[in-house]
């Protein structure tokens, strides 16, 4: 009984270090620090992991990502017709990821701090998915799923400040099928607006080395 309990405890640890070494082979790639030929060589790749650990001065950050927790919760909301509420952890979450992206790009190309802030906090959900995204030199968002996110960003924001279409509401109060099936098809949409932005960061930031990655630490 107790050796199984120790066992458990070598897997769970075994576990966290795997864990805890995708996320920073994922970071140190993310800021162009691990190329693409570092990951066709093991031993090259760990030694240069290493070095950087060595040699920050900063020490190693741990950043938490809320973009998994933010989907179940938007999720859970859609599912029990709490919408108002679903569309706000939606927002956020697309607006966390664009947000990521843009973070990113600054850390990649030596933007200080200070004014990679200002760029986040100065444009809005309508810049960061257009003329932000051409200017940091990534490729145009699909227009389609652009107008999705800024949907559910203009809904997210009418219910913060208290607006809404009154008429639009009670119309569709009046007659549930067609409720259900405009929501149906706006769940779809965001699903696929979902979908489209994690193959575009997939494609674009870790120019599709994920799986790369995740088999190197396999191996490990």
């Amino acid at each position: 009984m107790i050796k199984s309990k120790i066992v458990s405890k070598d897997r769970k640890d075994d576990i966290l270090s795997r864990v805890i070494l995708k996320k920073a082979i994922e970071g140190l790639y993310l800021n162009g620090v691990i190329t693409d030929e570092d990951l066709t060589d093991r031993n090259k790749l760990i030694k240069k992991i290493k070095g950087e650990l060595i040699s920050s001065k900063k020490g190693i950050s741990i950043v938490i990502d809320h973009t998994r927790t933010l989907l179940r919760i938007a999720r859970d909301y859609y599912k029990k017709e709490e919408y108002d509420l679903s569309y706000l952890f939606y927002a956020i979450y697309f607006e966390h990821e664009v947000n990521d992206i843009i973070d990113i790009y600054c850390s990649r190309n030596k933007i200080e701090q200070k004014v990679k802030n200002e760029i986040i906090k100065s444009t809005n959900i309508s810049a960061k998915y257009s003329w932000l995204l051409t200017i940091l030199k990534f490729p145009n968002f699909n227009d389609i799923h652009r107008k999705t996110i800024l949907d559910v960003s203009d809904k997210r924001n009418a219910y913060i400040h208290y607006k809404w279409n009154e008429d639009q509401d009670t119309k569709l109060i009046n007659n549930s099928e067609k409720e259900k099936l405009k929501r149906d098809i706006e769940l779809n949409k965001i699903e696929l607006a979902i979908r489209y932005l994690t193959n575009y960061k997939l494609k674009n930031l870790f120019n599709n080395k994920k799986k790369q990655i995740s088999k190197i630490v396999k191996r490990t």
